[in-house]
């Protein structure tokens, strides 16, 4: 129907030029209305009074077996009630796909930041030493690592279910899938996103950083970020679907991850969580993968001892206190 006004528009006007670039019914049909209700109508018609006209008189296309048959809501909720589990995974996997084909801007900018983020973490921790003092190096490699891949992925998934809420809802109540096949649905996509980028961060930063060398060693340490970006999505979809507003979501966002970061074994010896705080240490799966990171990179490492350091002050402050150097 909006098409035969917009063709009625397009009649009515024989000035008009549709085969011009920039040109369509709809459009025109459009920019007619805002000149009539502007009072610059170039015909000097009451194109209201004829749209309407137009509108009433409008007759439902003629009906062809085969096409433009007229389908009952009623019958579209029946159809779709009975829709196999599978089927409706794989046609909600195929439209998430096709989203994500259009959202080239969203995939470059994350691609993009990927790899600004392992260039910078194998730029300053390059070329990673034997000594003691390496250790220090090599824990804030890998605890940087886990955190950058974290909230990558936590960003990212804690507006997934916001906006798409309306249309899931509308759907939903509409009996075309269920929650499970949904979410099962949505996930998959979102799934290998969290693959590949992990990948082409390990496949940056190992190397340049000079960690562990080892085929063994790098996919344990790539698969590690996998698991630490597959929790940290998982539990952002949780918040986006618990959250009323996409705002109170990306609030809500570092709430859990915090508290999980300082109990990553990282910050705090793991003793301190003991007794009371034992619970949080336990829920904190990126403790857990900190410690797969640490277990593979010093399994089998051997690090020189490097020379007590000098103490520049100690002749001086026995002066000051009046007494003598123990070396004199």
């Amino acid at each position: 129907m909006l098409l035969n006004q917009a063709n009625f528009s397009c009649k009515n006007h024989p000035t008009l030029d549709l085969d011009r670039e920039g040109h369509n019914m709809a459009d025109h049909a459009i920019a007619s209305l805002m000149e009539s209700l502007a009072g610059r109508s170039a015909t000097k018609r009451d194109f209201l009074g004829m749209w309407e006209a137009t509108v009433e008189s409008t007759q439902p296309p003629p009906s062809v077996e085969g096409c433009n048959r007229h389908i009952d809501a009623a019958v579209v909720r029946e159809r779709a009630k009975t829709a196999s589990f599978c089927k409706q995974i794989s046609e909600i996997v195929k439209r998430h796909v096709r989203l994500l084909k259009r959202e080239k801007i969203g995939l470059r900018a994350r691609a993009g930041q990927t790899i600004f983020f392992a260039l910078l973490a194998g730029g300053v921790y390059i070329n990673l030493g034997r000594d003691e003092y390496a250790v220090q190096d090599r824990n804030g490699m890998l605890f940087f690592s886990l955190i950058n891949q974290m909230f990558a992925a936590l960003l990212q998934a804690v507006l997934l279910f916001p906006a798409e809420r309306t249309v899931f809802e509308r759907e939903h109540l509409s009996g075309f899938y269920g929650t499970l096949s949904y979410f099962i649905a949505r996930t998959i996509p979102d799934t290998i996103m969290q693959i590949v980028f992990p990948c082409l961060f390990a496949a940056i930063a190992y190397p340049m950083a000079g960690l562990k060398p080892g085929v063994q060693e790098w996919f344990v340490y790539t698969g590690t970020l996998i698991l630490t970006t597959q929790c940290a999505a998982s539990m952002a979809i949780m918040l986006g679907a618990a959250a009323p507003t996409p705002d109170l979501a990306v609030a809500l966002a570092p709430l859990p991850a915090v508290p999980f970061i300082v109990a990553g074994g990282f910050f705090a010896n793991s003793r301190r969580f003991s007794g009371f705080w034992v619970w949080l240490q336990k829920l904190s799966f990126f403790s857990y993968c900190f410690e797969i990171l640490a277990v593979n990179e010093y399994s089998g490492q051997k690090f020189d001892h490097a020379p007590p350091p000098i103490l520049v002050a100690e002749r001086p402050l026995h002066e000051a206190l009046g007494g003598e150097h123990p070396n004199h």
